[in-house]
């Protein structure tokens, strides 16, 4: 790894520091020795159901906690609405009945049946169909769809088919903007291109990585952050009145 190219990115640190590997190295460093199999239960909740639903999921889950959209995949579980023909065949009036739990509810509904219309015109549910395409073209695709941004696509993408992407989600900027490897404004494309420049492009490695920053922030690098049992404290010195 080199941060050449990337050192436009960081905030805070030198070239001489240690690179990102360090922060996210194997399944043996700070970050995960405390956290790995509460992690790996986080992000692999997705996987006990359908693949279908766990492309739903990352829509569900937008600007909501990952219990709410349990509970709404629980509903549609329940309702027998977890497959792609009953969501094609339900109205969005009635779908949104079944996803209170999760927010913006209606807003949802229309999302999800755009979401299944792709789903059923590019793969007819069969996610493994899709290597066969290139990731940057079945990511383009994923993206005009109303309803899918950046972080929904790449969730769908290294969950449900076999592409391999990073997802950065609000816990990785917030986390690596006060370890100081990326800017607190730094666009969405810009972090991402700083984990895919540092890690090797393994799809098994992405999920845990994904995993274990949720983890993360949901345990220590909160909005108001536990800086003294945070897992990263031995290694990095937190700048706290700057990056906080």
């Amino acid at each position: 790894f080199t941060w050449e190219g990337a050192s436009w990115i960081t905030a805070g640190r030198s070239l001489s520091d240690p690179p990102l590997e360090l922060a996210l190295a194997a399944p043996l460093s700070p970050i995960a020795q405390p956290f790995e199999r509460a992690a790996r239960r986080g992000a692999l909740a997705l996987l006990v159901v359908a693949l279908a639903a766990v492309a739903l999921g990352a829509v569900l889950t937008q600007n909501t906690s990952w219990r709410n959209v349990e509970r709404a995949i629980l509903a549609l579980k329940r309702a027998g609405l977890l497959s792609l023909p009953a969501l094609a065949a339900i109205s969005e009036d009635a779908l949104a009945h079944h996803l209170q739990s999760a927010g913006t509810f209606r807003v949802k509904a229309r999302r999800l049946k755009n979401l299944v219309a792709w789903i059923s015109r590019e793969c007819a549910g069969d996610f493994d169909s899709l290597r066969h395409r290139p990731l940057a073209e079945v990511r383009a695709s994923l993206l005009a769809v109303n309803g899918v941004g950046e972080e929904t696509a790449d969730a769908i993408l290294l969950y449900a088919t076999p592409h391999t992407t990073f997802v950065v989600d609000a816990y990785t900027r917030r986390a690596f903007a006060r370890l100081g490897f990326l800017r607190t404004d730094a666009t969405y494309a810009e972090a991402k291109r700083v984990f895919e420049s540092a890690l090797p492009a393994d799809r098994e490695l992405f999920n845990d990585y994904h995993a274990q920053i949720v983890r993360l922030g949901q345990a220590t690098c909160r909005t108001k952050p536990r800086c003294a049992v945070c897992p990263l404290a031995a290694r990095f010195v937190f700048e706290a009145k700057r990056n906080r």
